[in-house]
């Protein structure tokens, strides 16, 4: 270490690799929670395509010389698109509920990780007003001392 320089203690939070393992678990939900989002907006844009496709076939006027056959296979394929609709609103519920579950999940994890970070920010205080309370006493112990010597190199007591 070089001539005259004084090595400062630094904070060191010793609960820090809890801390970063629940960043980085908070950082995982996060990504869980955009992707299940991600899910359940493709399941509400198939089901809107799909009700949609059901609103234009019942739309579609019927052809006066349409047989038995074509009238009984359009009416089976609406039939198709409501079975589809109803087990999309289905998934969508799911994915929904999911969704509102990872958020909750979500919010525990940063939670659990602000406590931390709080703690740590106690800490680092506390650890800054001991230094400063360090320093001061020896600031003193210098200043005390210095008068004293000065007092005796003059011929004082």
């Amino acid at each position: 270490m070089p001539e005259g320089k004084i090595r400062m203690p630094m904070f060191s939070f010793r609960l820090e690799p809890v801390l970063q393992v629940r960043k980085m678990r908070e950082q995982e939900v996060h990504q869980e929670l955009a992707r299940l989002e991600q899910t359940r907006q493709a399941v509400e844009q198939d089901m809107v395509s799909t009700v949609a496709q059901l609103n234009k076939e019942i739309c579609t006027p019927s052809v006066a010389s349409m047989d038995m056959f074509f009238s009984l296979h359009r009416e089976h394929y609406r039939e198709c698109l409501r079975e589809r609709v109803a087990t999309q609103e289905t998934a969508l519920q799911e994915h929904g509920l999911a969704v509102e579950v990872k958020r909750d999940q979500l919010v525990r994890v940063m939670q659990d990780r602000l406590v931390l970070e709080k703690l740590k920010e106690k800490q680092a205080e506390s650890f800054k007003s001991r230094e400063s309370a360090r320093e001061i006493r020896q600031m003193d112990e210098l200043g005390t001392t210095t008068f004293c010597y000065r007092r005796i190199m003059k011929g004082g007591e």
